[in-house]
């Protein structure tokens, strides 16, 4: 008699499993991971345009607040002296003003045209277009602005190291002064040495003896010039700076006077592309800015016989100098974060073909004043700029010195 095969259940449930059963398994896990991947990629690539974007926010941001510090106090201190030869006055200090070399970059190739030598005092001055990357050149120049710090006039002849006034109160050793006399053309930066009973006895690195056409002892022994205080040399705030835009996207500014430094710009932030600038007026004296002006020849056409506001015009009249009370400004911000797109058919442009700026100013004509950076001219083909993200921040500083002008 034959017996029976049976199986024991024990047998049966540790058999393990199919070959079929693996590999759906298998495929299964293989469909999670794909998507969990794409999800992380997808994830990743978001948190770096996201970081790329707020990079780009914070340098706008700062790039913005050191422009409106600079512009905000331009002409501190010698605003007070704008009769008194100081506005159009062609700067002269001690190994760098006047320059006969280029500044450095990005004010090398095109700031002043290669007449560096005729830069000539003023609050605010725009050079359209004159940074080495073709945006804006932004010169500021302010000086003390201390209560009391009001130009003094020389009461008693001095000489080539002595200046003579009827008080010195709140001068200080390695004080910066302007002198300057209306009429001429020349104006001087000059070092205290030391203060005396009355008298600012000049010399260091910042003593010049002479400006192009007029020496200090002229200055001087004449009774209608003036001394300007411009802060000291140890304060961390320059009397004169260029902001420009420079290589790789970067701000720069140049501080002035520097002898004793290397003669070269300093990076203030990344991801400006370009600074633009125009000027806000005030046309009739009131105190109120009434129209806006372009700084070319342009300009301000209600100024029928010389509506230009170009930088060589304006240094040359300190009569638009007057009129000056505010800056518009517009940075242009591009982030770092090169979009590759999702297909064939968006190729990941992610910004317009032109951005626009100034959209809402017109000048005393009634022409906009509008300007356009331009990305692409093709939608098709002048496409690789369009894959990075970009901002246009704009602001309007009040020349708060400039008041003083039109005050009653």
């Amino acid at each position: 008699m034959t017996r029976a095969l049976s199986r024991s259940p024990t047998r049966l449930a540790v058999r393990g499993l199919t070959l079929v059963e693996l590999l759906v398994a298998i495929t299964i896990g293989l469909v999670l991971t794909l998507a969990v991947t794409g999800i992380v990629v997808v994830s990743e690539s978001h948190r770096r345009s996201m970081t790329a974007v707020n990079d780009a926010n914070q340098s706008g941001a700062y790039a913005a607040s050191v422009l409106d510090l600079a512009v905000r106090s331009a002409g501190s201190g010698f605003v007070q002296a704008a009769d008194q030869g100081a506005f159009g006055c062609q700067l002269s200090a001690t190994g760098e003003l006047p320059r006969a070399t280029p500044f450095p970059a990005p004010f090398t190739n095109s700031f002043l045209a290669g007449k560096t030598s005729s830069l000539r005092l003023a609050p605010v001055l725009i050079a359209k277009n004159q940074s080495d990357a073709g945006s804006d050149v932004l010169v500021v120049m302010r000086g003390n602005g201390a209560a009391g710090d009001v130009p003094r006039r020389i009461t008693s002849p001095g000489d080539a190291v002595t200046l003579k006034l009827d008080a010195t109160t709140a001068f200080n050793a390695n004080d910066l002064v302007l002198v300057s006399r209306a009429g001429t053309g020349d104006c001087l930066i000059e070092q205290v040495a030391s203060v005396g009973t009355g008298a600012l006895n000049l010399g260091g690195p910042y003593y010049t003896a002479s400006g192009p056409n007029t020496p200090l002892s002229s200055f001087a022994a004449d009774l209608s010039s003036y001394v300007t205080p411009l802060g000291n040399t140890g304060s961390a705030s320059a009397p004169f700076q260029l902001f420009g835009v420079g290589a790789n996207n970067t701000l720069y500014a140049y501080d002035l006077p520097r002898p004793t430094t290397a003669d070269e710009s300093q990076a203030l932030a990344n991801d400006v592309m370009e600074l633009h600038a125009v000027y806000g007026l005030d046309s009739d004296g009131d105190g109120r800015l009434d129209s806006w002006a372009s700084p070319d020849a342009t300009g301000n056409p209600a100024e029928t016989a010389m509506p230009g506001y170009d930088i060589d015009t304006v240094m040359a009249n300190p009569a638009k100098m007057k009129r000056i009370v505010a800056v518009r400004l517009a940075l242009v911000l591009r982030d770092t974060q090169y979009e590759k797109g999702d297909s064939q058919s968006d190729k990941g442009m992610v910004a317009p073909m032109t951005l626009s700026y100034f959209t809402d100013l017109k000048n005393s004509a009634g022409a906009s004043l509008a300007g356009t950076t331009t990305l692409a001219t093709d939608p098709t083909v002048d496409v690789e700029a369009r894959h990075y993200r970009y901002r246009v921040v704009e602001t309007t500083i009040p020349l708060r010195n400039m008041l003083i002008l039109t005050a009653p």
